[in-house]
């Protein structure tokens, strides 16, 4: 594996602890083979392998995996909060890209091109406690005869975020990628003030800033300050703006006081005057001649005067 073994002997705490454990795993290439070991109550190694090679007398050929995601439906003494980390072929911990829905854990790898070792812990201090046994016992022989590995670079974006629009109540995610020496430090920003976890928040210290339930007040600029111990960098600003939702637009219903026929600015039908979502929103043309007084709360309804409204029954309308 990797550089003369060097994940094993910085992982080998971990590793001559750990047992297989059978977890849902799912891949989306049928080229990646995993497979998942619990070390103590607190972690799992994921073991990944390009599975995509052929031998021949000439050598071993190997088939990169572009794109590469392994998902893992964590147990449940896996989903108290938390994080991975990837041990590198020189051994030295490295950040990883991983997004969490519910219970499923997604890790995407980018291009795999043969093995690597996934750590996923709720353990909030083991990935300093594996930096420092890679720093005490591994990184000095791997300098020796492979420098290139520990030369230092501060951060850099590779990837980064882009802007979203979701309608009011939905869920956006900014995502990043950066580069630079291990370990990388990540905090989220709304309009150049750092974000804490909390409340429509999460993420805020990772890659991947998801926001949920987004009010008026999540509506505004968000960027990835990024960290090392030889700089800082700042990701671009992406926006986040809330999508008009009309329930309403584009209905089709020729039952409506037989004559409404299309809502959202097409054609609605002759002697329709102004309809609405939300009390005193008037979005559209409607109808006057029946309405009276009271409507049903978040109901298409027609209006003649601001005081007079009916609710309508429109196929689609909340």
């Amino acid at each position: 594996m990797g550089l003369i073994g060097n994940e094993v002997k910085t992982a080998r705490d971990l590793i001559v602890r750990s047992t297989p454990v059978d977890l849902t795993l799912s891949t989306n290439s049928p080229w990646i083979w995993v497979r998942a070991a619990a070390s103590g109550i607190d972690t799992l190694i994921l073991y990944v392998v390009n599975d995509n090679y052929a031998n021949d007398i000439t050598g071993c050929h190997v088939t990169n995996v572009p794109n590469a995601t392994v998902t893992v439906m964590l147990p449940s003494w896996m989903q108290s909060a938390p994080t991975a980390f990837e041990i590198t072929r020189g051994g030295q911990p490295g950040d990883a890209n991983w997004t969490l829905n519910g219970s499923q854990f997604q890790i995407n790898l980018g291009t795999l091109q043969t093995v690597r070792m996934i750590i996923i812990t709720t353990d909030a201090n083991l990935r300093t406690a594996v930096q420092q046994r890679y720093e005490t016992q591994v990184k000095a022989n791997v300098c020796s005869f492979a420098p290139e590995l520990c030369v230092t670079y501060p951060p850099s974006i590779v990837q980064q975020p882009s802007s979203q629009s979701v309608v009011v109540g939905g869920m956006a995610t900014f995502t990043i990628v950066a580069a630079g020496t291990s370990p990388l430090g990540y905090r989220w920003q709304k309009n150049l003030v750092n974000l804490s976890d909390g409340g429509h928040y999460s993420g805020c210290t990772t890659p991947t800033l998801t926001i949920t339930g987004a009010s008026q007040n999540e509506a505004a600029s968000y960027r990835c300050v990024v960290t090392n111990a030889y700089g800082s960098t700042n990701s671009s600003t992406a926006t986040l703006t809330l999508a008009v939702y009309d329930p309403c637009l584009a209905v089709t219903n020729a039952d409506f006081e037989s004559g409404f026929t299309l809502a959202g600015g097409g054609y609605i039908a002759t002697n329709w005057t102004e309809w609405e979502t939300d009390a005193g929103v008037i979005v559209g043309m409607m109808k006057p001649a029946s309405c009276t007084a009271g409507r049903t709360p978040n109901a298409c309804a027609c209006r003649a005067a601001p005081t007079a409204r009916r609710a309508g029954s429109i196929s689609g309308c909340r």
